[in-house]
């Protein structure tokens, strides 16, 4: 149960979501200071800039998965290709940040890139919910978030190493953000491929039938 694709697929996107929401947390008001030279006032407003846009993000991402399940559009598009594409364009995003040539371009790509991907906060558990016996959801679900939160122990301290180990903290950043893109968006493309609890459901409902009684 707890290794089926779909399960892995929410592991995946969590983590890739999660990395680049880690880095912005520990890397993004000292980039906008040394980085882009933004004074340390203004940088401290700017840092508020994600949190707001996400908080919209994850409302209005809530309420078009909720809609497109109610036109009868299914999970599998109303859920997991919503979050797998939502998490894969954070992702090139990110990818992008460092060919930006202004500032605000830099700063806008970071902000598109860190806050599409939590849609899946929200959405994970439904999917998860779906084909998890209500006895075992807490256990999954827990599981689910551990996986997903590591990446708060690992993005800080690998991007810190990149940033510390480059010849130019420019070059540090740059390097920072391709990593950070790159695993965001291999988490948006596995959760494009594995998310299908349509599917999921199919299989179980087979093996049941399929059981001795």
């Amino acid at each position: 149960m707890r290794l089926n694709p779909t399960n892995l697929g929410c592991w995946f996107a969590g983590f890739g979501a999660y990395f680049g929401l880690a880095m912005m947390l520990a890397w993004f008001t000292p980039y906008l200071i040394e980085g882009l030279g933004i004074e340390q006032g203004l940088a401290g407003k700017l840092t508020a800039l994600p949190f707001i846009v996400s908080s919209i993000v994850v409302v209005g991402g809530s309420w078009l998965s909720q809609r497109l399940t109610r036109a009868g559009i299914g999970s599998r598009m109303a859920r997991g290709v919503l979050s797998g594409t939502s998490i894969s364009l954070g992702g090139i995003a990110l990818l992008l940040t460092p060919y930006a040539r202004s500032a605000a371009l830099k700063i806008a790509l970071i902000v598109a890139g860190t806050t599409p991907p939590s849609i899946i906060y929200t959405l994970a558990p439904l999917i998860i919910g779906e084909i998890v016996p209500s006895a075992q959801r807490g256990a999954v679900l827990s599981i689910n978030n551990a996986v997903a939160t590591s990446a708060g122990i690992i993005a800080p301290l690998l991007i810190g190493n990149v940033i510390e180990g480059a010849s130019s903290v420019a070059l540090g950043y740059s390097d920072g953000f391709v990593i950070c893109g790159a695993v965001t968006l291999a988490g948006g493309i596995m959760a494009l491929i594995l998310l299908n609890s349509e599917k999921q459901k199919l299989i179980y409902a087979a093996r049941l039938q399929a059981q001795p009684a």
